[in-house]
């Protein structure tokens, strides 16, 4: 038995001790994030904006889909992510609409993502057992399995991949730097710089290409600059700011370069991308009291992961919500307190305080984006911001093991009452993660799952009812729609969907009427003008179905819709010509 012991301590000692390296713990990781995920192999499509980058993406069809996916700036297309869509065309050329192939790919890049997690905790100066820690809270934690479980949040996945990457160039970069810094060992010491110059440069150089990498898959990463600057903030801090004063000069030549190149993208984002109806845009003064309120429900979500939804209920807000106001003091204590606390929380739990906020605050609505039409929160909006939580987790967990009483035993054998106690937490996430993704099997279940959580939301009635609809279930159907009608009349989609189902069940009048409707909350709704055009026609009215073909075509061409207004062309001659027949 005690040889067993021996043994067992001997290979923890490998994985875990604080010596220089990252030992066995990628593969670690990669095994248990394989085993929380492996459902999502036989997972489909969710059909939730994967129309948009897979299903019915021209880009991918289009012989010269991949040129226009990099040149073509309209407000049509909603982003301009071209690397992102160069990753779908490659996809799509290899297995095409199989699902099977994208959600192998979105899980790779969570595999790479929570390795360099490892890697990037290391270069913070963690030891290995709190970069093992966080590491594994980040590939594990149910709340990422909405980035991974979702085809269309490759852009999160991959925009993270180069993210990370272009963190640790930067490390590499600082570390060439005729100031540089050592990290190993779970320390910092200033120290002489390891190479030259050239090298250091060419690091710089491999930040600024990894940097725009993720800016043209994410615009959201424009944020990784505010991190490097706590990084060089933690360095600074830990060789003794009073010898080196103006750390934040350099850092500053640094990063400004940075800033200015995010700035281009973030505005062809911000002018291609729908932005929320106006009804939807908090006023100017609710705004830092919304980003503080989501500040403490990511918080919550990350502590407590349960009840996990694709799309939270939006928050009811106004100057009288005094939770809003609660939210808003409580941070602003907590701010007070940590400033009151700086030194002994220490530079590790700082910095990942300061980059979890910053990573938010693209996200946190105080510039309105289309997201707010839905909800003002989301799990996805966490993925890179997660880590400087996580980390803070992983420190305090080493510090209480260092705390616990000697009575317990020696410090290994604490360490391993701790590590056992963190070991049950990962497998309890771990299962949380396997049972949320899950929820992305198939559009019945997705949608089924989102109306049970969120049952007063009208778009998510209606895209349920869409997807009773393409499997021929025609009256569930039409009963989602209608909720959805109740929840809000003015929706032009659901009385354009009510329509569609009325006209499968051979109720054309009915049909017609909802086509009007829709066309009476949206007179541009191009599809709305065609489905009423085919009903006409349906009932012989071809000089109604004529001028609704009409409309429908031009409203086609002002969309960019150029291939259904070729069809809708066709349409116009024949329904012409039976008229004059």
């Amino acid at each position: 038995m005690k040889t067993l012991y021996r043994k067992m301590t001997e290979w923890f000692d490998r994985g875990f001790s604080q010596q220089e390296g990252v030992g066995f713990l990628p593969f670690v990781i990669i095994v248990a994030t394989l085993v929380a995920y492996w459902p999502v192999r036989e997972h489909g499509f969710v059909r939730w904006d994967e129309q948009l980058y897979v299903m019915e993406n021209p880009f991918l069809t289009d012989p010269d889909g991949l040129r226009k996916s990099w040149t073509t700036l309209e407000k049509t297309e909603r982003q301009y992510y071209p690397l992102l869509l160069t990753t779908y065309w490659l996809q799509y050329q290899l297995w095409g609409d199989n699902p099977a192939g994208y959600h192998a790919v979105n899980l790779w890049f969570h595999l790479c993502n929570s390795v360099l997690v490892l890697f990037l905790l290391r270069v913070l100066g963690t030891g290995r057992w709190v970069a093992g820690v966080g590491a594994l809270l980040f590939a594990l934690h149910p709340i990422q399995a909405e980035s991974v479980a979702w085809v269309a949040e490759l852009k999160n996945l991959q925009s993270g991949f180069f993210y990370l990457a272009a963190f640790l160039f930067y490390w590499l970069h600082r570390a060439h730097h005729p100031v540089a810094y050592d990290v190993s060992g779970g320390r910092v010491v200033r120290t002489p710089a390891t190479g030259g110059a050239a090298q250091g440069w060419a690091a710089y150089g491999a930040v600024l290409f990894f940097y725009a990498c993720a800016l043209l898959s994410k615009t959201s990463t424009v944020t990784l600059p505010l991190s490097l600057f706590l990084f060089d903030w933690l360095l600074a801090s830990r060789a003794g700011s009073r010898r080196h004063p103006q750390w934040w000069r350099g850092s500053l030549a640094r990063v400004v370069p940075m800033l200015a190149m995010g700035i281009i993208p973030s505005l062809i984002a911000v002018s291609l991308e729908d932005g929320p109806a106006p009804e939807a845009i908090p006023p100017l003064g609710l705004r830092p009291l919304i980003a503080a309120a989501a500040i403490w429900f990511y918080v919550g979500k990350l502590v407590l992961p349960i009840t996990l939804v694709p799309i939270y209920p939006r928050w009811e807000v106004g100057a009288g919500q005094w939770w809003l106001w609660a939210a808003a003091a409580g941070l602003a204590v907590t701010l007070m307190v940590v400033w009151h606390w700086r030194d002994r929380l220490g530079g590790l739990v700082l910095w990942g305080l300061g980059h979890f906020v910053a990573s938010l605050s693209p996200l946190l609505g105080f510039i309105p984006f289309g997201y707010l039409d839905h909800s003002f929160v989301a799990d996805h909006f966490t993925y890179i911001a997660s880590i400087g939580f996580f980390l803070v987790v992983a420190v305090f967990a080493e510090r209480i093991c260092q705390g616990i009483p000697a009575a317990f035993g020696s410090q290994p054998a604490r360490r391993w009452i701790m590590t056992g106690v963190v070991c049950a937490l990962l497998v309890g996430l771990a299962g949380l993660t396997r049972s949320q993704a899950r929820v992305w099997r198939d559009p019945i279940t997705f949608w089924s799952y989102v109306a049970s959580e969120n049952p007063r939301s009208s778009n998510v009635h209606n895209n349920l009812g869409n997807a009773y609809l393409r499997n021929d279930n025609l009256e569930e159907a039409q009963v989602h729609y209608g909720q959805a009608l109740r929840i809000q009349p003015n929706s032009s989609i659901a009385h354009h969907n009510l329509g569609l189902a009325l006209s499968k069940q051979g109720h054309l009048d009915e049909a017609i009427e909802e086509y009007r409707q829709a066309i009476y909350y949206q007179p541009r709704y191009w599809l709305a003008h065609a489905n009423l055009a085919l009903a006409y026609a349906q009932q012989g009215r071809f000089d109604e179905a004529a001028i609704s073909a009409e409309r429908a075509r031009e409203s086609a061409i002002a969309r960019g819709q150029t291939d259904a207004a070729a069809e809708l062309e066709g349409l116009i001659k024949q329904y012409r010509s039976k008229r004059s027949g």
